[in-house]
């Protein structure tokens, strides 16, 4: 199947479920979050917009699953000490395309924008989003979630959340 001959319902469907995640993370629902990935899922956030593979070079966030709820269960149980008090998130997300249909995975790429409220100072993060969705028996699932920061290259403050 390619791109092409998906139907607008279910690139509907896709669209949905990458609010639904961008909302679970806004409302600090991290455990419910973390239900969204396959086993295998990874999430990733490259230093550079142009890596091709994590292995390759360094980057800020390469979780596996395991990783992921070890990242989840520091955020819940308070343990994560640079997010005490807890940042105050909105993410935005927008012009959601599907790019490419392999088998029953689906990759949709978006433009995101994060407005977050730490001890009283706002900044923006923006970038890309990849999501790498597969669809099964049990729903949908992310495979892979790669979060493409502009001037991820540049020193950043904390992003001990989950961009």
């Amino acid at each position: 199947m390619t791109a092409e001959k998906v139907g607008y319902e279910q690139i509907e469907l896709l669209r949905a479920f990458i609010h639904r995640e961008a909302a679970l993370l806004d409302a600090r629902e991290y455990r419910q979050w973390l239900d969204l990935f396959a086993d295998d899922g990874r999430y990733w956030l490259p230093i550079d917009p142009q890596a091709t593979h994590p292995a390759a070079q360094l980057n800020l966030i390469y979780d596996e699953r395991d990783r992921l709820q070890d990242r989840v269960a520091r955020l819940v149980g308070g343990k994560m000490h640079a997010e005490q008090p807890p940042s105050q998130i909105v993410r935005l997300v927008s012009g959601t395309a599907l790019e490419a249909v392999a088998g029953d995975e689906f990759t949709l790429c978006s433009a995101f924008m994060l407005a977050i409220n730490r001890l009283g100072t706002m900044r923006l993060l923006a970038g890309r989003l990849r999501h790498r969705l597969r669809c099964g028996t049990d729903g949908i699932l992310i495979a892979e979630k790669r979060v493409d920061l502009i001037g991820a290259n540049d020193a950043l403050e904390d992003i001990s959340f989950l961009p």
